[in-house]
C-alpha cells in the first residue's frame, strides 16, 4: 500500500508542477489577503497585533481552496479517475495521496511564507522596541530618572 501511496503522490507532484499555477496563485492570494486585511482594520498596532495570528492563518486556509477544485478535474478529463476506481487499491488510499500532493504543492509553500513573514514580524517589533527606548536626543534613556 504504502508504494502504491507514494506512487500516486509523485505522480501528481508531477502533475502539479507541469500544469503548475495553483502554488503561485494559491501564494499571491495569501499575501494580497494578508497586506490588504490591515488596511481595513485600521492603524491600531495593538489590535493588528491581535488579530494577525488569525488572519495569517484564515489567510493560508482560503490561499489552499483555490485550486482544490483542480484536485481531481485532470485525472477525470483523461480517464484516470477511472482506472484508479478499478484499480485494487482502496480508492481511500487514492483519495488521501491526491490530498497529500495537494497540501505538498499548496499548502507547504504557503506554510513556509507565512513562517518567513512571522519572522519579518518579530524582527520589526525588535526594531521598534528598541526605537522606543531612545530618548528623543538619540541616546538610550535610564529607567528611575
Amino acid at each position: 500500500m504504502t508504494r502504491i501511496f507514494a506512487a500516486l503522490v509523485l505522480r501528481d507532484l508531477r502533475v502539479a508542477a507541469r500544469i503548475g499555477g495553483a502554488g503561485g496563485l494559491a501564494l499571491v492570494f495569501f499575501l494580497a489577503v494578508v497586506v490588504l486585511v490591515p488596511f481595513g482594520l485600521g492603524p491600531d498596532l495593538s489590535l493588528l497585533a491581535r488579530v494577525a495570528p488569525a488572519i495569517l492563518w484564515l489567510a493560508a486556509l482560503m490561499s489552499t481552496l483555490i485550486g482544490l477544485d483542480r484536485l481531481f478535474q485532470a485525472d477525470e478529463e483523461d480517464g484516470g479517475l477511472d482506472l484508479m476506481r478499478l484499480s485494487p487499491a482502496p480508492l481511500e488510499i487514492v483519495v488521501l495521496a491526491k490530498v497529500a500532493a495537494h497540501w505538498l504543492s499548496t499548502g507547504l509553500p504557503l506554510a513556509a511564507e507565512r513562517r518567513r513573514l512571522r519572522r519579518q514580524e518579530e524582527a520589526a517589533e525588535r526594531r521598534s522596541a528598541g526605537r522606543r527606548s531612545r530618548s528623543w536626543s538619540g541616546r538610550p534613556t535610564r529607567c528611575g530618572r
